[in-house]
């Protein structure tokens, strides 16, 4: 009864890998807009004989007699530009563009990311993580500018998934500080991606939008330069090279502390970096170096993201846009709209069912 849902896979118990629990979902939604039926009959006994999968469309003769000009102007519509998708070989062939690693394992999204993100990075990629892991290996991170600034990775993935793949990473010295972006098809997988802390790492669900991709990946590989420069005026005063970045198990259970502390005062439209730093019980500057080092913000900036992310959480259970505003502290829905649009690359009316 339940394999027409939206992301319901029976082999709960199993890995993971390939089906999504969007097929059949979608197929429904498709044959509901024609106006059809679909069904399924399933016969199990000592040995499972199957199941038959039905689909019913209305019937519907339209004859309608056409002119040439008609004829020409419909064929004309009906081309198709192709477009090729270069891909390059996996290694960054533009010095001035940042390097984005995507760890995919669907062939035709692989390339759908490849060639909506060629044109502003350099891209390597991987099937899974296992090979994710292979190719940073083989790539240089100690300098900005050479290896890869930024991990774009799906979830669901054979051999490796993405869960895996992303421990991996933060596992290692050298690769914890990349921002890690994970796309995922489950809703409900966003409370395991809560994890994951803002400013640092984020989570995109299919199907995303192409300008909130491209938006969220220029904010984090910012936040990433600024955290680097940052870790650099830091050192500046020892004879050691700047540090890798490094956001280690205790600085992410501190800023799970300070997103509690955030979280408790969100709606509060005058909730400052003072009471914050009165809450941590350390002074203002300290706070300001150690929030920047590890997330590339300031503690106000930290707050504002913190802000704009619970509203799109709230916006995506549909609630209304005002309401979310005021929900997360801004009392100006209009200006909440403005550095909503500025984050997530579209409006939070975007989100109106």
């Amino acid at each position: 009864p339940n394999i027409f849902n939206r992301f319901y896979q029976s082999s709960v118990n199993t890995k993971a890998e390939g089906g999504l629990g969007i097929g059949l979902a979608l197929s429904m939604e498709f044959v509901k807009l024609m106006k059809g039926k679909m069904w399924v009959e399933s016969q199990i006994d000592e040995v499972e004989t199957g199941s038959t999968f039905f689909v019913q469309f209305p019937k519907k003769e339209v004859i309608k007699m056409i002119t040439t000009e008609e004829q020409e102007m419909i064929n004309h519509e009906n081309e198709v530009d192709i477009i090729p998708i270069l891909l390059n070989e996996n290694i960054p062939n533009n010095a001035d563009l940042e390097t984005i690693l995507i760890v995919e394992d669907n062939y035709d999204l692989r390339d759908y990311l490849s060639y909506t993100l060629s044109p502003h990075y350099n891209i390597i990629t991987a099937e899974n993580g296992q090979e994710g892991l292979e190719k940073l290996q083989i790539t240089n991170h100690r300098d900005f500018g050479a290896g890869c600034q930024l991990i774009l990775s799906d979830v669901m993935m054979p051999i490796m998934d993405g869960f895996e793949f992303l421990e991996k990473v933060k596992a290692n010295d050298k690769w914890r500080g990349l921002p890690f972006i994970m796309l995922t098809a489950r809703a409900e997988m966003q409370t395991r991606l809560n994890a994951l802390r803002i400013g640092v790492d984020d989570y995109l669900l299919k199907p995303f939008d192409e300008e909130e991709l491209l938006v969220r990946v220029k904010n984090l590989i910012a936040n990433y330069k600024e955290r680097i420069a940052t870790t650099r005026i830091l050192s500046e005063d020892t004879v050691e090279q700047p540090k890798e970045i490094m956001v280690l198990k205790a600085d992410q259970e501190w800023l799970a502390t300070l997103e509690q502390l955030i979280f408790a005062e969100i709606d509060n439209s005058i909730f400052s970096v003072d009471f914050l730093a009165e809450a941590l019980s350390i002074n203002r500057k300290t706070l300001y170096n150690k929030i920047k080092e590890l997330t590339g913000l300031t503690p106000t900036k930290y707050i504002r993201a913190i802000r704009l992310q619970k509203a799109k959480n709230l916006l995506e259970k549909g609630i209304a846009v005002n309401v979310v505003a005021l929900q997360v502290g801004f009392q100006n829905t209009e200006y909440f709209s403005t550095l909503f649009k500025e984050n997530f690359g579209k409006p939070p009316s975007f989100y109106r069912n």
